[in-house]
């Protein structure tokens, strides 16, 4: 009888015992679950640079199948003390977990640490831009940057792109001298009154040619940022700030443009004004002497109209300084 009582009551405790491993097999795979699903979600946003959030989900849902069938195998293994083999990979499990999931916690604060670096550089290469420097055309490296070292590339190209751009603008006002336009040495001859006209209105074609030639690298920026190597989920953000900016920025230029060769016309028709006087001022001593008072009137307001257009195109210049600095400050900002 106590031999039957005693068998019993280890039968009972084997029971409890077998239970309890049960128990903490489970809630140790849970918890294992819990950390891989988390170090998983932390590894998409240090290499999902080409994967989309529905292949992250698949892969999640893939480990979780793996998990569970290891476990059925172990099951099925060790038939005998299954629960004791369940407790062991349980806990071997919430073990490799941890260290993974630490392991794509480092590495994300490395990406963290990297992008803050990647921005800084950003707002430098800006400022350089902003400040008419020259840009050092050599490609970024990425264990410096990081992830975000391809749209560095691209930026600085981009900037270099836009400085050429700029450099040909301004070599085509110069060799305009556009100063001497409406100079008296261009009323001389008709020869120099023509050439003075068809001077400005090269310019003309070169604000044109400028312009086009702006939108065209924004386009192929925007081409460029999506088709870069950058990781998935800033590519959108990227994508579409530039976009936004973009929009503001091209039609800051349009009006700028369309500014400065209102600005051009108006020096324009004034030669013509002046080519059909001929017979109403002479030049002597470089200096023009007007025969006729309304085309001294005339001629005189056209000049006043010119020096209103010179102070507001001065303006124009200072107010998109100022909105690029204000950008920069404002990159600045959110960088710290």
């Amino acid at each position: 009888m106590d031999n039957e009582n005693s068998t019993e009551n280890e039968q009972n405790q084997q029971h409890t015992e077998s239970k309890t491993f049960k128990i903490l097999a489970i809630i140790f795979l849970a918890i294992g679950a819990l950390i891989l699903i988390a170090g998983i979600l932390v590894d998409r946003g240090v290499y999902s640079k080409t994967t989309s959030l529905g292949y992250q989900l698949g892969y999640i849902i893939g480990k979780i199948l793996l998990v569970a069938f290891l476990v059925y195998i172990v099951q099925k293994i060790f038939k005998k003390n299954k629960r004791r083999a369940l407790m062991v990979f349980s806990i071997i499990f919430l073990i490799v977990s941890c260290v993974v999931t630490a392991s794509s916690v480092n590495k994300r604060s490395e990406e963290i640490r990297l992008n803050k670096v990647a921005m800084t550089k950003l707002i430098s290469i800006s400022r350089d831009y902003a400040d008419g420097k020259d840009l050092n055309p050599a490609k970024l490296d990425e264990s410096t940057y990081g992830n975000m070292s391809p749209l560095l590339d691209l930026c600085n190209h981009y900037y270099i792109s836009f400085q050429k751009l700029s450099t040909d603008m301004k070599k085509d006002v110069a060799d305009s001298h556009l100063e001497t336009a409406l100079g008296a040495d261009a009323f001389t001859t008709p020869a120099k009154t023509k050439d003075a006209q068809k001077r400005v209105e090269l310019l003309i074609t070169s604000l044109d040619k400028f312009q086009l030639d702006a939108n065209n690298i924004t386009k192929n920026m925007k081409t460029d940022i999506i088709n870069s190597d950058i990781p998935e989920i800033y590519k959108k953000d990227v994508a579409s700030g530039f976009e936004k900016g973009q929009l503001k920025s091209s039609a800051m230029l349009e009006e700028y443009i369309v500014f400065e060769k209102s600005f051009m016309k108006k020096i324009d028709e004034s030669i013509i004004f002046m080519s059909t006087q001929k017979g109403n001022y002479e030049v002597k001593n470089n200096m023009v002497y007007f025969t006729s008072t309304d085309t001294l009137t005339k001629f005189n307001k056209n000049m006043s109209d010119i020096q209103t257009l010179a102070i507001k195109e001065t303006t124009i210049v200072d107010n998109m300084k100022k909105l690029g600095n204000e950008q920069l400050d404002n990159m600045e900002s959110l960088n710290k």
